[in-house]
């Protein structure tokens, strides 16, 4: 009882999943190193994750409480989830750091960080993405025909993209390549049906704040945004 009455049931709690269930990848990458062999099965660690985050927030708030401590805990997993994840997760935690006015202060504050440190994609990755797109079959053959230099380092990295500088094989003009994230396409399919439980979930833990919209939203415009054919003819509209 005295250890109860020190909050050991919640350091208990707390402490094992975040350190064990959602911080595995530091030693191995699970994800990746199942994408090349079942591509299936390693959406499934990026539902996982989403599904022990979301038990780890609803317990903690029926446990503890609705309260700033509890509140800034569950916006510290969020963020966790959002940086593993990556994506559509990261898209979502930009428009949570966007609703001052609706949500508790502490995941604002949190998920602001979102717009301006999203994760990045490695140069192998963005070269892997390009020679796909690009029926290219080794970089040989992209750097011939498409580029003859393109910078290592991005620019700019978002939540569904990142952009580097380059310069065209043929012209030799210096230009800005967009570039989709690897994988992100094929998980936004199940990325947004595990967001609509979740958000659910939300609706359930905080009756007065509607958030349903929000990922009908993102469903209404992200596969839009995955199309850069669309962002061509917006830009060509735009000039």
């Amino acid at each position: 009882n005295s250890l109860l009455k020190k909050g050991f049931k919640y350091t208990f709690f707390a402490g094992i999943p975040v350190t064990t269930l959602l911080d595995y990848n530091k030693l191995i990458d699970l994800e990746s190193f199942l994408y090349p062999i079942n591509k299936s099965l390693s959406g499934q660690i990026r539902s996982n994750r989403a599904a022990i985050t979301g038990a780890l927030i609803f317990f903690d708030y029926k446990l503890t409480g609705i309260n700033s401590d509890t509140h800034q805990r569950s916006a510290n997993r969020l963020l966790h989830l959002c940086r593993l994840n990556k994506g559509t997760y990261v898209k979502i935690g930009q428009h949570v750091g966007a609703l001052d006015m609706l949500l508790p202060k502490e995941y604002v504050k949190t998920m602001k960080c979102l717009h301006s440190d999203a994760p990045h994609s490695s140069f192998e990755e963005v070269i892997s993405v390009l020679k796909e797109d690009l029926n290219c079959q080794s970089d040989d053959e992209l750097l011939s025909k498409y580029f003859s230099k393109i910078d290592e380092e991005p620019i700019g990295s978002a939540s569904l993209a990142q952009v580097h500088t380059a310069v065209l094989a043929h012209s030799g003009q210096k230009v800005a390549v967009k570039v989709q994230h690897r994988k992100v396409f094929e998980s936004a399919l199940r990325d947004v049906e595990i967001m609509d439980f979740g958000f659910l979930l939300a609706d359930k833990i905080f009756p007065e704040f509607k958030l349903q919209w929000l990922i009908n939203l993102t469903k209404a415009n992200l596969f839009k945004e995955l199309d850069f054919r669309i962002e061509c003819e917006n830009t060509k509209k735009a000039k």
